[in-house]
């Protein structure tokens, strides 16, 4: 909740919803419309969990499979299919999927999750072609080892310890580092960044972004 104030107090708003129930998602995407008028970008940020090391098979249950599933790779999709016919209509949206570096190399915080963030990179690809007829681009960020609300979770030895696995600089990264990439992502097409949504028809692809904690918008393309 003191998160939601701080926000609210700037020019954005609120809206409390579960990525994973279809009716919510195009509740939050009308919203938007209804209080801008338009929509130009869709960042895809939510995602739950379940702290399991890989190998213990027994302690996922199908039940927490389908939850997880639900809301990092069903929610994106029904996120853009809910966005689409908004993003379309400017002839030059973006949308940005947060999906992890376990998507990619098929570590994280269980297998569940690792699968779950690996069906969002599967989605990349044909997702941008659908949408790319419409100047839409569809691109995903894989972060590697970030301070999450999930790892504020742990105490201050093992975040440490996780952070001391980065080769360099050899610490958690920061939020705010993939929120500035996928910045760069939505302006980098632009010709005249002073306007950043004043452009954003340039060159429509798909790429996973796998950002290894770099805190330059350079990371390593994976088409």
């Amino acid at each position: 909740e003191s998160q939601a104030s701080a926000v609210a107090a700037g020019p954005s708003i609120c809206v409390a919803a579960d990525v994973a129930r279809d009716a919510d998602c195009r509740r939050l995407v009308q919203t938007a419309i209804d209080h801008y008028g338009r929509l130009d970008v869709l960042v895809n940020a939510a995602g739950i969990s379940k702290m399991v090391p890989h190998g213990q098979l027994d302690a996922v249950s199908a039940e927490d499979f389908h939850a997880i599933y639900a809301v990092n790779t069903v929610g994106p999709f029904q996120m853009i299919r809910a966005a689409a016919p908004h993003l379309k209509a400017t002839g030059k949206g973006a949308v940005v999927n947060i999906t992890s570096r376990a998507g990619v190399t098929g570590g994280g915080s269980s297998i569940a999750y690792a699968a779950s963030k690996g069906g969002i990179v599967g989605m990349t690809l044909p997702m941008a072609r659908d949408l790319a007829d419409k100047g839409v681009r569809v691109c995903t960020v894989a972060p590697g080892l970030f301070l999450t609300p999930l790892l504020m979770g742990l105490n201050e030895e093992a975040r440490k310890s996780l952070g001391a696995q980065v080769p360099h600089p050899a610490r958690l990264g920061d939020a705010s580092e993939y929120g500035n990439l996928a910045v760069h992502i939505v302006v980098a097409p632009t010709q005249d960044r002073r306007d950043h949504l004043g452009d954003l028809a340039g060159t429509v692809h798909a790429a996973v972004r796998v950002l290894d904690r770099d805190p330059h918008p350079a990371g390593q393309d994976v088409l």
